[in-house]
Formats: structure tokens, sequence, C-alpha cells
């Protein structure tokens, strides 16, 4: 399933989903640097485009390391071990959480 999110900015960014508990992760590739992180900071509302549905939902920002590191190793798991995480992500100080549907 594809995803999208549409940030405040309308900047569309794809990613693969992790769903464990109904939650959906996002791991930003430039951490706290990345612009879709920057703007759910002032607005934590988001799009998500869902095979071809639009529904509204709250991004919860997650700042504490041991949180950030079970986002990391749930990416790990599903995306070839924690050194392709490392070589693809420059970043690793964030990541959000989005579990509210609006």
């Amino acid at each position: 399933m594809f995803l999208s999110i549409l940030c405040e900015v309308h900047e569309i960014i794809p990613y693969e989903k992790e769903i464990p508990k109904n939650k959906i992760y996002l791991l930003p590739v430039r951490g706290s640097d990345t612009n879709w992180y920057k703007n759910i900071l002032k607005d934590p509302t988001v799009t998500l485009n869902v095979d071809g549905r639009s529904l509204q939902a709250k991004a919860e920002p997650i700042t504490e390391s041991d949180r950030v590191q079970r986002v990391m190793e749930l990416f790990a798991e599903k995306y070839g071990g924690m050194s392709e995480i490392k070589r693809w992500y420059s970043k690793l100080d964030v990541a959000a959480e989005i579990s509210h549907i609006l």
C-alpha cells in the first residue's frame, strides 16, 4: 500500500508504512532537519493519502532516544538491518508517530 503525507507546505513525501498496533511510524531521512518534520512541529495535522483516499490525522513528534531507537529497529527489521538504515538516513535523532485518524 502506498502512503504519502501532505504537509503544511503541500509537500508530498512517499514513505513505506510500518503499522505495529495500528500506528504508523515515520523516520525522517535527515532527522530533525527534514522539512516535513519541521512542519509537523508547527502543525501536527497531516493528510494521509492511502489507496486514493485522503484521511486527516495527527502526527506526534518522537524525540525520546529510546522511542526513536525502537522506530529505527522496526525499519531495520524490514529494510535489511541497521547498517542499511545508517547508510540511507543521515541523522537519526527523531521520528514521528501517526496513531490518531481524525
